[in-house]
């Protein structure tokens, strides 16, 4: 989900007294399946600036987080983080006398597209992952923890029919590398993603979407899929694979794939 901020908030004192002593953080997790929250709040007062109040939580479905900071700075905000869409947040802030005053917040959109490409493969009537993704199993940047990441489209060049499948799970062998990649230059600090280009076997997992993509005898064809246009809604959580699969509907062919994730921080 993008990052909800509260902005500046204006927190002067007035007549001796600051609108607001604290404030509450409550997060509700809505989602079927557990995720992450990071939460950071910062001074901006004039001469003072850096952070407060730095968290990181695990929600489980249905469960309830309240975080409660004092807030005694001339103007702070708070920014979180989650990893699912299903998450809901809500911060108040808190005057001396106890009442709570819901603060607005405003959502930051701030996104990336992260891809790779397998060059060049030969493949028969048997399925065959081209290009796997998974979360950073351990993150060096808490707000990469809270990224949220969804398969975003792919590419298959062709000179054959060729099925595809978006698999969840399963196992696969092939090994996991972070970026840069020796195809693609992203900073690691830039991406909770992993990928695995190296895999030449696939078993088990779930299938989230299929198809088919048409050939051109004698020369490449491109075909570009969307996963917004099939209606596919899915996030990546940590701990689970995302794999392109591929397989020949002639017997054989060699293929060109770019797979690309949308993460949003």
């Amino acid at each position: 989900m993008p990052v909800v901020s509260t902005m500046n908030v204006l927190n002067q004192v007035v007549q001796g007294v600051r609108p607001y002593s604290q404030a509450l953080i409550k997060i509700i997790n809505n989602a079927d399946s557990a995720g992450t929250c990071y939460l950071t709040g910062a001074v901006n007062s004039t001469g003072i600036q850096g952070l407060f109040a730095e968290d990181l939580f695990l929600i489980n479905p249905g469960e309830i987080v309240n975080r409660t900071y004092l807030v005694t700075y001339d103007f702070f905000q708070f920014d979180v983080r989650c990893s699912l869409q299903g998450m809901e947040v809500a911060i108040y802030g808190i005057s001396p006398d106890g009442l709570y005053n819901p603060l607005s917040l405003r959502e930051l959109n701030i996104s990336r597209i992260t891809s790779e490409i397998h060059s060049d493969f030969s493949v028969t009537d048997a399925y065959f992952p081209a290009i796997s993704f998974q979360r950073i199993p351990s993150f060096a940047l808490p707000a990469g923890v809270a990224a949220a990441v969804y398969p975003q489209s792919f590419d298959i060049l062709s000179k054959q029919p060729v099925r595809y499948m978006l698999v969840e799970g399963g196992t696969i062998d092939g090994t996991f590398v972070n970026f840069p990649t020796s195809t693609t230059s992203i900073p690691t600090n830039d991406t909770v993603l992993q990928v695995n280009t190296t895999a030449t076997t696939i078993t088990g997992g779930r299938v989230l979407t299929q198809g088919t993509s048409a050939g051109l005898s004698g020369a490449y064809a491109n075909t570009t899929v969307y996963f917004a246009a099939q209606d596919l809604t899915y996030a990546l959580n940590s701990g689970t694979i995302l794999t392109l699969v591929v397989s020949s509907l002639t017997g054989s062919d060699d293929l060109v794939v770019t797979f690309r994730m949308e993460e949003e921080w």
